[in-house]
């Protein structure tokens, strides 16, 4: 196995949230309070149009085969943004 981390693609968006929602359902359910993305679609419609950025771990000697998933949100002027 070679992991290797890379910016995802917007066409690679759906990959990202797929991983997120995996990881939240083999989740323990006492742990699930430590996801942030509630709306995890919502997201992937951000990754896709370059509003948010995701990294992916991916094992190159499985053919790019997607491992891990980094998500990366930008408030901008919401409610949300503490600073």
């Amino acid at each position: 196995m070679k992991l290797v981390i890379r910016r995802a693609e917007p066409a690679e968006s759906q990959i990202a949230a797929d991983i997120v929602k995996a990881v939240f359902q083999a989740m323990p359910e006492e742990n699930k309070i430590w996801f942030s993305i509630d709306a995890v679609d919502k997201e992937a419609e951000r990754i896709a149009s370059g509003e948010d950025l995701a990294w992916l771990a991916v094992d190159e000697d499985a053919g790019g085969k997607a491992a891990g998933v980094f998500i990366v949100e930008f408030p901008g002027d919401s409610p949300d943004n503490m600073g």
